[in-house]
């Protein structure tokens, strides 16, 4: 079911994506579609702002007033004056403000002055100088030129709004296609991992639906219990790919115990049988180190239950890669490493 309602998310974003690039659908419907995304995605601020774009603003709203500001709606802020109706009446508008400046027409004059000198006042016929004559024409210019004001701050308001719509649903689309990623790699990893893991350290695996139920309650005991069962996987996964025995062991040079309670040891002789790069045995060996310390019981009291979700989660994904340095069943290692 979850994985359905993501998939349908990311349909909607993408298709809404689509339908605002290419001009596929009216403002109005835009909207209303990209209410329906708001809401999958309980994106509550934008919500509200979409039904301020379908219904009107408010005078009082913060929100309200916030994207008042982001749409340039405003005429004369300090004095609250602005554009609140909704975007469909503004759209009426901006038509209307469009026919009425098509159907204006500048008026003919005719004059003939009665004097060949420019510097003389001149009259027409009955009298009638040329600022009378021409006054129609100024008069249609300044109306034609109030005319353009307006459809340019209507148009823009409709500008911004398409802008902030496709910010939010590009946003929303990216980070769901992403997010999906993610958890597509993770998921296809995670079977590579379980089923290593269930070949190599069964044990191991066991433990894992115990450690997350654990750390999804929160509280401090869960979490010291949680930590203590990270622990036994390290143990389990050490038993599992280099198993204890007695005596000591040479590896790069110098010598380890690998006795049941040497688990650090024991990984350490691992990886050097197996991995070839030195910097990547190293930078996994460090790892293994931390984690075996963090989920040490003297430190459970300075774990945070989102530390310990991270722990167990990088856990997890070390004991993968740490398999995936050779996926068959570990094969008896030599009294002699490196």
């Amino acid at each position: 079911m979850n994985t359905g309602l993501a998939a349908h998310k990311l349909d909607l974003a993408r298709d809404l994506l689509d339908d605002i690039e290419l001009s596929r659908l009216a403002p109005e419907q835009l909207l209303l579609k990209a209410t329906r995304l708001a809401r999958l995605l309980d994106a509550k601020e934008v919500q509200k702002w979409l039904r301020f774009e379908l219904e009107g603003y408010p005078g009082n709203d913060p929100v309200a007033l916030r994207y008042m500001s982001r749409t340039d709606r405003w005429t004369d802020q300090p004095k609250n004056l602005g554009h609140w109706r909704p975007l469909a009446q503004l759209e009426g508008y901006i038509l209307a403000t469009r026919l009425e400046i098509e159907s204006l027409k500048l008026p003919s004059v005719n004059f003939s002055p009665s004097s060949a000198n420019p510097h003389e006042r001149v009259t027409g016929f009955g009298g009638v100088h040329v600022q009378s004559v021409t006054q129609p024409v100024t008069d249609v210019v300044k109306k034609l030129d109030g005319l353009v004001t307006q459809m340019g701050k209507l148009t823009g308001i409709r500008s911004r709004v398409m802008s902030v719509l496709h910010d939010f649903v590009s946003t929303a689309y990216y980070e769901l296609a992403f997010s999906g990623l993610a958890a597509g790699i993770f998921e296809s990893y995670k079977g590579k991992v379980d089923e290593l893991l269930r070949a190599s350290a069964a044990d191991a695996l066991d433990k894992v639906p115990s450690i997350s139920e654990r750390l999804s309650a929160g509280d401090g005991e869960a979490v010291s219990q949680a930590l203590n069962t990270v622990r036994r996987v390290l143990d389990a996964f050490a038993d599992a790919v280099y198993p204890p025995r007695a005596g000591k062991v040479t590896v790069g040079g110098k010598e380890l115990e690998v006795g049941a309670d040497k688990t650090i040891n024991r990984i350490e002789a691992f990886l050097h049988e197996n991995c070839p790069s030195a910097s990547r045995c190293e930078r996994l060996l460090r790892t293994f180190r931390m984690l075996r310390e963090r989920t040490s019981a003297g430190v459970h009291a300075e774990v945070t239950p989102d530390e310990g979700r991270a722990l167990f989660l990088q856990t997890y994904l070390q004991l993968g890669e740490t398999l995936l340095l050779r996926p068959a069943a570990p094969a008896e290692a030599s009294a002699v490493i490196g």
